[in-house]
């Protein structure tokens, strides 16, 4: 098994709510690793690597110069010490018409739903955020039973495990970055998932035949220049779903894909996230 990193600086930070879903998106989009709302206003976190003077800088620079002011508290965090500050935030998330997402220490009481559990990791993908939801929703739409799926940009495992749970047959994982594995593989332990789902850690993967679904949730930054080397990882009339992208980059996704054979069919938005359904024309 592959070792995560081992201390994050994790931030809580008390916004106007006005202003809160802009500054979700900016740190996101400045190498937050995830995102969790709180009652005064929302909680990141950043890996403490050589990458984190410049982003920590962006990041706050960016809430200096918001009105009203924006007040954080910062702390470094060790990786076994996580989940003590997520627990008062991390509650069960309906999500769709079936799915309910859990905290590991929770226990589902709600029959009528799938109860999908997640340890809380750094990764993105807890289904707390807007555009991990809009994908779980289109996969509760687009599962019918049966299908090999791919899951790009896997983070938590959280659509992959989602898919399966919905009645895919087995999904294939790809990520670039190894810190993931662990907690990807606890989630898959805590839904009984892990015979169905195959990780792989790599940047040119080996993938098997071709899928009946893509799903793939990632910013715009990493989503674009990755898209055209999985134009045919899908069957013909096959499905992909994509999330990831705010709302105001519509025009830019929709002229990204008139270069290849996804062909756009319906969308979901929530607040400032957009996602998309796909159709495989060729």
């Amino acid at each position: 098994m592959m070792t995560a990193t081992k201390a994050w600086m994790s931030y809580l930070v008390t916004i106007h709510p006005d202003l809160r879903e802009a500054a979700m998106d900016f740190v996101l989009s400045h190498g937050a690793d995830s995102t969790l709302e709180t009652d005064t206003g929302f909680q990141f976190s950043l890996a403490c690597n050589g990458d984190l003077p410049g982003r920590e800088s962006a990041i706050l620079g960016f809430f200096a110069d918001l009105r009203p002011p924006v007040e954080y508290n910062s702390e470094q965090v060790e990786w076994e010490n996580w989940n003590a500050g997520w627990q008062q935030y991390f509650k069960p998330t309906p999500v769709g018409n079936r799915l309910l997402i859990l905290p590991e220490w929770e226990k589902s009481a709600d029959e009528t739903r799938l109860p999908l559990f997640i340890k809380p990791g750094m990764a993105f993908g807890t289904g707390t955020h807007e555009t991990t939801q809009l994908c779980l929703e289109l996969l509760e739409e687009c599962i019918r039973g049966g299908e090999a799926v791919l899951d790009l940009g896997s983070g938590t495992g959280i659509l992959g495990m989602a898919a399966l749970l919905l009645g895919a047959d087995h999904v294939d994982g790809v990520d670039n970055d190894e810190q993931i594995t662990e907690n990807l593989l606890e989630n898959l332990q805590l839904n009984e998932l892990t015979h169905d789902f195959n990780l792989q850690i790599s940047t040119s993967p080996q993938l098997e035949g071709k899928y009946d679904l893509l799903v793939v949730n990632i910013i715009k930054r990493d989503l674009l220049p990755l898209l055209p080397e999985y134009f045919n990882a899908v069957k013909k009339d096959g499905t992909v779903i994509i999330g990831g992208l705010l709302r105001e980059e519509d025009d830019e996704l929709r002229t990204h894909l008139a270069r290849g054979p996804w062909q756009i069919q319906t969308h979901k938005t929530k607040n400032e996230w957009i996602a998309y359904q796909c159709r495989v024309s060729a």
